[in-house]
Order: structure tokens, then sequence, then C-alpha cells
């Protein structure tokens, strides 16, 4: 059996890598008019702008994800809620962020 031991670049946001368990919160939604033209996200997801979370996972398909997506994917937990994945681009550190933009 053979295994992939080629290193991935780490995930970077706001100058840092990103790892499981890091606060994370939703900065931003995505940049299409209407929310059901969007490939991931759901209308349920939108209460979840502006309210921070913690990372539960990364994905591992980075370059499927960009083609796919344009952008690396990460799960998100919120306490009581469910978890969504989101792209990297619309998360931000709590100490970075702005004002969301529901």
């Amino acid at each position: 059996m053979t295994y992939d031991t080629a290193a991935k670049e780490p995930i970077v946001l706001d100058g840092t890598e990103l790892k499981l368990g890091d606060a994370v919160i939703i900065a931003r939604r995505p940049e299409v008019a209407n929310i059901r033209d969007d490939g991931l996200w759901r209308s349920a997801m939108l209460p979840c702008v502006g309210k921070a979370g913690v990372v539960g996972c990364i994905g591992h398909q980075h370059e499927e994800d960009i083609r796919v997506h344009g952008s690396p994917l990460v799960l998100v937990r919120f306490d009581g809620e469910p978890s969504w994945w989101f792209r990297l681009s619309e998360l931000s550190r709590p100490q970075h962020a702005q004002p969301a933009t529901p």
C-alpha cells in the first residue's frame, strides 16, 4: 500500500496557520445576488454571518475545493447549532474581524 507523503501547504487565515480548534468568525456571505445560485451555501447558513465558531475540520482536497468553490473549505462548529462548511475567504479570526456584511 502506498501513502501520499507529500506535505501540503498549510491553510493560512489572517496571516496565521489555521488549525483545528481555532476560533473563527463568519465574516461575510458569498458574493452572489441570490444565495440559491451558490453551490455551497444554504439559506439556513445566513444567520451564521457575524457569529463565532470553532474550526472542526479543514478540507483535504484544496485544489478541488478551489476549482469548485473558489477557496479551500473549512468546517465550522457552533454551540448548539449545526456545523457548516464555509470557504476560507468567508472567515476571519476574531481579532481581525470587521463588522459582518449580512
